[in-house]
């Protein structure tokens, strides 16, 4: 009964209040609600592939059989080879239909430049040109590039990285990162055999 009496007061309550208060004296007195600032999109928007690959020469060039990533229709792409004594980098990028411009720099290491890349990628969340502001990452380094202009790059990954990769030795860290989107989607990606 107590409960009962306790409820029938509890509304007579909230609707007294709610006569005192009119909903659109409360709808007037609400603040807008701060709408999310949309994202500037950037040449990766839709998103930054980054593949690792651990093992001697022969394991990594295995795993780049399983990429399906037409290398002849990407914009830009870059290939980090990791080695006990020395490391290098090679950014390829298109300079029309067929010809790509490819960078180079070589040394003893590269330090955390992964882990920076990986942050500088999360923190623009596609806002920016992933490409552009890697390489403004490897001259902030000192990594300066040297460039070459080369016809037409293979269609598989393992054809495009393996005259690359194969001089190295021992165990290998290999990463290719392609932070543009394909100058052209391919309807038919052809095998990296």
């Amino acid at each position: 009964m107590k409960r009962t009496m306790l409820s029938v007061l509890s509304l007579a309550l909230l609707s007294g209040i709610a006569v005192l208060f009119p909903t659109e004296t409360i709808a007037q007195t609400q603040r807008p609600q701060p709408q999310p600032t949309p994202v500037p999109k950037g040449c990766h928007a839709k998103g930054v592939e980054v593949h690792t690959f651990y093992g001697a020469t022969e394991d990594v060039l295995r795993g780049m059989d399983k990429l399906t990533t037409d290398r002849a229709s990407s914009r830009m792409y870059a290939l980090v080879i990791e080695s006990p004594k020395a490391a290098e980098i090679r950014v390829y990028e298109k300079t029309d239909g067929r010809n790509f411009t490819v960078s180079t720099w070589r040394g003893v290491g590269i330090g955390d430049l992964r882990a920076a890349l990986d942050r500088m990628m999360l923190k623009t969340r596609g806002s920016a040109c992933a490409g552009a502001e890697m390489k403004q990452a490897l001259a902030a380094r000192g990594m300066a590039l040297r460039s070459e202009t080369v016809n037409a790059v293979p269609v598989s990954s393992r054809a495009a990285f393996a005259p690359v990769v194969e001089p190295y030795r021992g165990y290998l860290r290999v990463t290719v990162l392609d932070p543009c989107e394909p100058a052209a989607t391919p309807t038919n990606v052809a095998s990296n055999r």
